[in-house]
């Protein structure tokens, strides 16, 4: 059975972004208003509970366990990896998606405003939004 780690990702502010981010980086994900268990690359239950889920078939590898984030009381979000999906999901995918889920709380704050956020990338490959619509 796979040990699982919890890490603060003290930089996402809502499950929605963090959602659109995943969908963004190609995950199928699901979004719970109550937290779920996760499972591991058995199919079994773990203890572990998460608000929005990857599950394992659809993390990119066959054996992989379920990946998780998990909204707290305090509203912080963390993440839960187990040591296996670690390799794929550690720090650096980490890093790279908490700023996806900045470029996601840009477009999602200009829709609710009435506007639209067109993406671009610039030469060094980081994502550039222009806000267009009713101003």
């Amino acid at each position: 059975m796979s040990h699982y780690a919890t890490t603060p990702m003290l930089e996402i502010k809502g499950l929605e972004e963090l959602s659109a981010a995943l969908r963004h980086q190609g995950f199928e994900v699901e979004v719970h208003a109550e937290a779920v268990t996760l499972y591991d690359w058995h199919g079994w239950p773990r203890p572990e509970r998460a608000h929005v889920v990857i599950r394992r078939q659809h993390t990119g590898s066959a054996s992989s366990n379920d990946v998780g984030f998990l909204r707290g009381a305090d509203g912080r979000v963390q993440a839960i990896i187990s040591d296996y999906d670690s390799a794929k999901f550690g720090a650096a995918w980490q890093r790279a998606l908490v700023k996806e889920c900045g470029v996601q709380r840009a477009i999602l704050r200009a829709a609710r405003m009435g506007h639209r956020a067109v993406r671009t990338t610039d030469a060094k490959g980081r994502p550039r939004l222009e806000i267009v619509g009713r101003f």
